[in-house]
């Protein structure tokens, strides 16, 4: 891992309960590496969620954890606490000049293709589903990725561009014949 992507994300339930999905994420492979979610907005859920992927994976001294100019990124207890895991944030478009767009993906793919469709009552039905969600995301292929999933290229698999060319095409031509077959009202 040579980059990593940190965030926040606020969602709302239909009873309009808040719900944060806190999210640190691979840069190359896009795979969430950590995530935790709550009704509340914590520093110390950030903090908690580092340690956890700390745990899992290694993380190289000095490894640059991207994030933006939100509040949580800018406590002296975050500060400390990677000064001494020897993590280096940096702040998108202040300290580097990208954005943290990479996470930000992540966010708009979570929300369009898992979280919007189902439509959460209440807070602890998104907290109930969040597990089977990421897993889900997780092992999606993505055209990035060149058809392979995030886990995948995690694990080692390198994307190759032309490893499901062939596939990739043919989908793409049994898609738009199935959306246009579709009588949505708008296309006459």
């Amino acid at each position: 891992l040579e980059m990593l992507h940190m965030d926040i994300s606020i969602f709302k339930t239909l009873n309009n309960s808040k719900v944060y999905l806190y999210v640190i994420c691979d840069n190359f492979s896009r795979c969430i590496l950590g995530y935790k979610v709550s009704t509340q907005f914590d520093v110390n859920i950030v903090l908690e969620n580092i340690k956890e992927v700390k745990q899992k994976i290694t993380i190289l001294k000095n490894t640059p954890l991207i994030v933006d100019n939100g509040v949580e990124n800018r406590t002296h207890v975050l500060n400390d606490f990677l000064a001494t895991e020897n993590i280096e944030k940096q702040i998108a478009q202040l300290h580097i000049t990208e954005s943290n767009s990479m996470v930000e993906s992540v966010f708009r793919q979570l929300k369009y293709y898992h979280i919007y469709p189902k439509q959460f009552e209440t807070a602890t039905d998104f907290m109930s589903q969040i597990d089977d969600i990421i897993d889900e995301q997780s092992n999606r292929p993505l055209t990035v990725l060149h058809g392979l999933t995030p886990l995948e290229v995690l694990h080692g698999q390198l994307p190759d561009k032309h490893l499901y060319k062939n596939d990739i095409a043919k989908n793409r031509l049994l898609r738009l014949k199935k959306n246009r077959k579709r009588k949505c009202g708008v296309c006459k």
